[in-house]
């Protein structure tokens, strides 16, 4: 499983650039249940390995993932992803997109909140390409700066 977010605006500030990659391999012990090991990236922490847990549910119409997950970082930090997936078809070509997706980072050795957001996106799919709505909200640092962004996505399954 690997997510890439990339966020960043028209100006060349790059400190409205935002960056995140949690890609991981992971192994199913029993009905979707399963142990992962992989990276994560951030602009804040770089590179560093995580160690975690995996549920995935999966069909044509649903898909559901959850990655607890603990990452070694200079804090080191537990952090929770979930995506949740719901494509029913509308006709024989094209199908209604749906996804939630949200990640809650917490930084252990200072006992904060790090980062978390909440991505939500409507559209539609046609074969292995989605388009539609989109919406961002983000929440960074121990005070939860909150910035939010809309607009439209396109998607493709690799």
């Amino acid at each position: 499983l690997s997510v890439v977010n990339f966020e960043s605006d028209y100006s060349q500030n790059n400190n409205n650039l935002d960056f995140f990659n949690s890609s991981q391999i992971s192994f199913n012990i029993y009905k979707g249940f399963g142990i992962s090991s992989g990276i994560n990236v951030t602009k804040a922490a770089g590179l560093s390995p995580a160690l975690g847990l995996q549920y995935v549910f999966a069909n044509p119409t649903w898909f559901f993932v959850a990655t607890p997950s603990l990452i070694f970082s200079t804090g080191k930090s537990a952090s929770f992803l979930s995506i949740l997936e719901y494509k029913p078809k509308l006709t024989n070509q094209l199908k209604l997109y749906s996804r939630i997706q949200g990640l809650y980072n917490h930084n252990i050795k200072l006992s904060t909140h790090e980062r978390s957001y909440l991505q939500l996106r409507i559209g539609l799919g046609y074969k292995k390409y989605q388009f539609g709505l989109a919406s961002n909200l983000d929440y960074f640092g121990p005070n939860r700066f909150f910035k939010d962004n809309y607009g439209v996505f396109i998607r493709a399954n690799l």
